[in-house]
């Protein structure tokens, strides 16, 4: 009798913070897109691409230097080909700001 009790109880508690969102957790997928230059390796855009939209990851690079690329693009690119990307840097809101400068940028790897 005592054992039924004492399960029921810690069925109850765990239920309940359950029901709560206490002990939930959620997995996030986004990934940092780099391009190599000839300045060296560089990152895409200033904040990583998140499946969802709703995912969110709070990356400071103010004052970075960032490729203006879009994501798409970046994932499409052939490995070992030399294609001209813009440089930028990265601003408070994560933006990475166009400079006017073109650079050669390449990836050597398959990004997702």
């Amino acid at each position: 009798m005592i054992r039924l009790s004492l399960w029921g109880t810690s069925f109850v508690v765990i239920a309940f913070y359950l029901g709560r969102g206490i002990g939930r957790y959620s997995i996030t997928s986004c990934s940092e897109l780099i391009l190599t230059t000839p300045a060296g390796i560089k990152v895409v855009r200033c904040a990583p691409e998140c499946q969802k939209p709703t995912d969110s990851i709070q990356v400071k690079r103010i004052g970075e230097e960032c490729l203006c690329v879009d994501f798409a693009a970046v994932k499409e690119m052939a490995r070992g080909v030399n294609y001209t990307c813009e440089l930028g840097v990265c601003n408070k809101s994560n933006d990475c700001i166009p400079s006017d400068l073109l650079i050669g940028c390449w990836t050597n790897e398959r990004q997702q």
